[in-house]
């Protein structure tokens, strides 16, 4: 049997009769106050932070950075002896000057329509700005023909898509955002046409 020698601490009790047992040491955590605290934080942080991730991985693909002095596109445009027919010869560029698309297609029209859209973010939104070509149609001065495919068969740079079409619709409530779309029209002719720039 062991003895104990010395004076223990104070505030050291080492009864361990049944009229005084040892009271279990309580378990470190978030209480249920704090739990309902911070899962709305967290929520309002993800809705805050999820549309940034979204719209910077949707416009990688499709959207151009806004430079002045860069040339958008290229459209040679000639009749083929077909009363309001003609081949278009569409080229679109990168921001470095590189061809990033180059098709020839058939369209129907007077005139040639080349559209594109645009969004400009405020710089405090931390979002890049961007323009894309998103159509290629004919145009006989009152309907737009069904614009031209892509090379896959599908809408020119993804056409025009839910973003752009947010913002544009809902101007009043994001006032601060634009969202706005741009049209050439020319006619065929023997030479290059319809070479555009874009200012910043």
């Amino acid at each position: 049997m062991s003895r104990q020698t010395g004076s223990l601490p104070p505030g050291i009790d080492t009864s361990t009769s049944p009229s005084n047992p040892q009271q279990p040491l309580k378990k470190r955590g978030l209480s249920r106050v704090q739990w309902s605290m911070l899962i709305p934080a967290l929520f309002l942080l993800i809705i805050m932070v999820l549309p940034y991730g979204i719209l910077r991985i949707w416009q990688t693909p499709y959207y151009q950075p806004l430079q002045t002095g860069m040339r958008v596109a290229r459209v040679h445009a000639t009749a083929n002896g077909t009363l309001n027919v003609m081949n278009v010869d569409l080229t679109l560029y990168k921001p470095d000057g590189s061809i990033s698309y180059h098709h020839t297609s058939l369209i129907k029209g007077e005139k040639w329509m080349l559209r594109e859209v645009v969004i400009v973010y405020p710089s405090w939104m931390g979002l890049p700005s961007g323009y894309k070509i998103v159509q290629l149609a004919g145009y006989d001065g009152k309907n737009i023909y069904p614009p031209v495919k892509d090379k896959d068969g599908g809408r020119l740079n993804g056409g025009e898509d839910v973003f752009y079409s947010f913002f544009h619709g809902q101007s009043k409530l994001f006032p601060f955002i634009q969202a706005t779309d741009y049209k050439v029209y020319m006619k065929p002719g023997a030479h290059p046409q319809g070479i555009t720039e874009k200012g910043a």
